[in-house]
């Protein structure tokens, strides 16, 4: 999948006005975008896979994320992070 720099500049302006105005997003050899800040090490990375992105069912297998097995500070919102639209417990 291919972006065009205005879509990435769209999405970074996005990410930026919710998270931090420091966040970077890039897209390295149109298979993975990455999130940085400038004051970590630490970066978030997505792969760019269409055919899963745009799937529209119940059988992703990113229903919850696990901040402490990854070195990340608990969560306020309880022992995992669920995605969107999943009910606690769903996977």
């Amino acid at each position: 999948m291919k972006y065009t720099s205005n879509q990435l500049e769209w999405l970074q302006i996005i990410l930026r006005e919710r998270l931090s105005v420091h966040l970077s997003l890039q897209i390295l050899n149109n298979k993975c975008a990455v999130i940085t800040l400038p004051s970590s090490v630490k970066k978030i990375e997505i792969m760019l896979d269409s055919l899963t992105f745009l799937k529209a069912d119940a059988s992703l297998l990113i229903g919850s994320w696990f901040p402490e097995s990854e070195g990340w500070l608990a969560s306020p919102l309880g022992p995992d992070l669920p995605a969107p639209g999943l009910l606690k417990g769903q996977n």
